[in-house]
């Protein structure tokens, strides 16, 4: 597999003075914020932009946790502590594209 294309975060939501919100990483290498806005459709009004945000932030977690939970299932299917089924196999063939999708793997 090649390298991630994405910034794996942590992402942060931040709140300007003007109450503008910002979604940024936290840069190691600087103080502060990187403003991340980059035209995502994330800039809607109201409610819409809060949970685009919240969503964003949360993407590498939830890529890092859902790898995580799919090797756990494949050593259990493996080792006979799971059943293999069309219901395991139809959720780690999903659960692949869509760690794949995440990292920017896959044309969907």
């Amino acid at each position: 597999m090649s390298k991630i294309k994405h910034t794996p975060g942590p992402w942060t939501i931040c709140r300007t003075t003007d109450g503008a919100q910002i979604l940024g990483i936290a840069d190691e290498d600087a103080a502060g914020i990187t403003d991340y806005r980059l035209g995502l459709g994330l800039w809607r009004a109201g409610a819409e932009r809060e949970a685009n945000a919240h969503l964003i932030a949360a993407a590498p977690d939830l890529k890092r946790e859902l790898e995580r939970l799919r090797e756990i299932v494949v050593d259990a299917v493996a080792r006979g502590m799971i059943e293999a089924c069309p219901e395991v196999d139809a959720a780690l063939h999903c659960s692949a594209e869509a760690i794949d999708k995440a990292g920017g793997y896959s044309d969907a």
